[in-house]
């Protein structure tokens, strides 16, 4: 059972060592609960920190299942197996579809105001969420940050089923995860304590990392 967020982040931090303060270097946190996470891998190993929006794609008729998601870079991931067992209509995937691109787009300028999400071409990047339950949203985080070019991806989670865990291993560079569930329930269930993540709390996290990162550019 894992303490909390903080907690995990810095038992991840812990076996990424090797990245400790290393060069062309980037932590991404998937919002909300994964820049927590992510906050706390960036701190330890002096590394910058940003977040990459990733948001789930769901049904009226279930909505803890996450059947897909949709990023900012513009690409969706959808689960046919999952999309079929929510039994969506495909005028409620689109509306669902549109919906939550407006959400990202709202998000990006909620979480960086003006500034862009920094160039990833070339660099090693550390992607953190807080678990994993369908794998849905980090898969389509993963995807889309392959079209950006970068170097190596790294994947850090605490936590996730057994079976999400083993879709996700193959399409990363480098995967860490603290614990893999046979019996898995949810996330927050694998936690002491998983209280909501307010907008408010991802904002402060990033603006520190921004500040880290201009600091390591001047250094």
């Amino acid at each position: 059972m894992l303490r909390d967020r903080e907690e995990a982040g810095a038992a991840l931090a812990r076996r990424l060592q090797a990245y400790r303060g290393a060069k062309d270097t980037l932590v991404l946190g998937l919002p909300r609960g994964g820049v927590i996470v992510a906050s706390a891998i960036a701190r330890a190993l002096s590394l910058p920190l940003d977040a990459f929006i990733s948001k789930k794609l769901r049904s009226s008729a279930d909505p803890e299942l996450a059947y897909g998601a949709v990023t900012e870079a513009g690409n969706g991931f959808v689960d046919a197996k999952l999309l079929a067992r929510v039994d969506m209509k495909p005028w409620e995937h689109e509306r669902e579809l549109a919906f939550e691109r407006k959400e990202v787009a709202w998000r990006k300028r909620l979480y960086r105001g003006s500034r862009d999400l920094p160039s990833v071409e070339g660099r090693r990047l550390i992607l953190v969420d807080d678990g994993i339950a369908t794998g849905a949203t980090f898969i389509a985080a993963l995807e889309g940050l392959r079209k950006l070019a970068p170097a190596r991806i790294v994947a850090a989670v605490p936590v996730g089923p057994a079976d999400a865990l083993a879709a996700i291993e193959p399409l990363v560079d480098e995967f860490h995860v603290l614990e893999r569930r046979a019996g898995f329930v949810s996330v927050g269930a694998c936690y002491e304590t998983f209280a909501p993540v307010h907008d408010w709390e991802v904002v402060a996290r990033l603006s520190a990392g921004h500040a880290r990162r201009v600091h390591n550019l001047k250094a």
